[in-house]
Formats: C-alpha cells, sequence, structure tokens
C-alpha cells in the first residue's frame, strides 16, 4: 500500500559502501491498517564494475525514534513511485 524512504545515509569508503536508511509502511492486516517503521542497513561491495549487496540488516524503530516526514528522500503508493 505506502512505502517511503527517510533518513537516508550513504557512505562509500574505497570499495565498500553503507547504505543506511529508515522506511515507513503501511500494510493491510485482517482488513486493518498497520503502519511500521524499519531502518535497515546494507553493506556493498563494488566488485567486477557493480555494487553487490553483501549484508543487510533490518531494524524495527520504536515509536518515539523514528525520523519525521521532513527526511523523506521517496514514496512508493501500490508499488508505484510517486
Amino acid at each position: 500500500m505506502y512505502w517511503d524512504v527517510r533518513d537516508e545515509l550513504i557512505t562509500i569508503i574505497g570499495d565498500v559502501a553503507l547504505v543506511r536508511s529508515t522506511n515507513k509502511h503501511t500494510r493491510r492486516r485482517d482488513e486493518m491498517e498497520v503502519t511500521a517503521m524499519t531502518m535497515y542497513t546494507d553493506t556493498y561491495l563494488f566488485e567486477n564494475g557493480a555494487w553487490k549487496c553483501i549484508q543487510a540488516q533490518l531494524t524495527a524503530v520504536a515509536p518515539e525514534h523514528q525520523p519525521s516526514d521532513d527526511t523523506i528522500v521517496s514514496v512508493y503508493i501500490e508499488g508505484r513511485r510517486q
């Protein structure tokens, strides 16, 4: 239903990149809308001319630590970028 990318930080150190962001997502569960946020940190390695994700971690974000809407980078509704 709804998905956004917010509070994004990309750090490149040589052939390694760390990508950190928080995602807000709303989905339907048992005919009710459920909204939550998840922070992810992905590690990429640049190898043979392409970036490859070699590690990913997801962590639920407690409401008191959720980044505000003014940090939104992109929004997806029904799987389509807005």
